[in-house]
């Protein structure tokens, strides 16, 4: 299938899928927008959790390298375009701190119209995975505190092999009656782990399939995935950065919205400057900070300017 059909797919297939009428509506409409705006999903995961494999099912092609051994193979983050879906491949969680924060400054990052870049994220949970610590660390350090909860969407991945690669049919492609309730189980584990950090009523699980030395196994529940995403795209862009209110800054956190003072700001941006610069040694530290300092007294400028036009006017 080429890239450019998979839409009209969709929108041809729709009557034909077992989905709700509100739901069909609403991928429909998704879709529409699809053709005439980019929104751009960046999908973050451990190492060895499925990524690359995913866009490559996504894409029907080859277009992501996966990993087939110890060695991970998304090591920066990378731009791959579906019409104008654009999905952002991210390194392994935990993979080192330097990509972590590449992770962190690209969900942060503003498109050409000063707006936030990233429109969502998908989580992409290994199946096979029995240790929920990475992922706990993963929500409370990298997505919660720079992202909209609303924004973001829980796959789990592997669902072959979720049952110790037990349960799954492989004439059929499909998992049997057993493993199917082994993954809803799982699906219900990880809803109430996870509900005091994410709201999210739908968790998805599919496999990626996987094409290695040993053979060739075909993606399960890609369709599922594929309206599972757009479904859930946002309506509008994120809100900006900051906004300057009397004598304070409303300064949009993460998910949360705080209002700071000048001081506050200057001190916050020194702090991550710094923390930064740490990675690179004492210059490094020092380049942080000085960087910091730019940062808050530029938003204090901007706030002298708003005060001056007030003045005016």
């Amino acid at each position: 299938m080429k890239k450019t059909d998979i839409f009209e797919t969709i929108e041809q297939n729709m009557k034909n899928v077992n989905l709700d009428e509100t739901t069909k509506t609403k991928i429909l409409k998704n879709v529409q927008k699809l053709k005439n705006e980019k929104i751009n999903l960046m999908i973050i995961g451990t190492a060895g959790s499925g990524k690359s494999s995913t866009i490559n099912a996504i894409f029907d092609m080859e277009v992501a390298k996966v990993a087939t051994g110890t060695k991970p193979e998304t090591m920066d983050i990378k731009k791959y375009e579906l019409d104008n879906l654009i999905i952002w491949d991210t390194p392994g969680f935990g993979e080192s701190k330097e990509k972590d924060i590449a992770i962190i400054d690209k969900l942060n990052e503003y498109d050409e119209k000063g707006e936030f870049l990233i429109d969502f994220v998908l989580v992409v949970l290994d199946g096979s995975s029995k240790n929920m610590g990475k992922t706990y660390k993963l929500f409370n350090e990298i997505i919660l505190p720079n992202f909209y909860e609303d924004r973001i969407l829980i796959t789990i991945n592997k669902a072959d092999i979720a049952m110790d690669a037990k349960g799954w049919n492989y004439e059929k492609n499909q998992p049997t009656k057993e493993l199917k309730l082994f993954l809803d189980e799982k699906v219900k584990f990880l809803k109430r782990k996870l509900k005091e950090v994410i709201r999210e009523e739908e968790i998805i699980y599919y496999s990626a399939g996987y094409k290695d030395k040993k053979g060739f196994q075909k993606p399960w529940n890609l369709s599922g995935l594929l309206y599972f995403i757009i479904k859930n795209i946002p309506n509008k862009k994120r809100n900006t950065p900051f906004w300057l209110f009397d004598d304070s800054v409303i300064v949009c956190d993460g998910p949360r919205k705080i209002k700071k003072s000048f001081m506050e700001i200057v001190v916050e941006y020194i702090s991550k400057g710094e923390e930064k610069g740490k990675i690179f040694g004492t210059t490094g530290e020092k380049i942080g900070k000085v960087v910091g300092v730019i940062v808050g007294v530029s938003i204090a400028i901007a706030r002298s300017i708003l005060d001056w036009f007030k003045a005016l006017f």
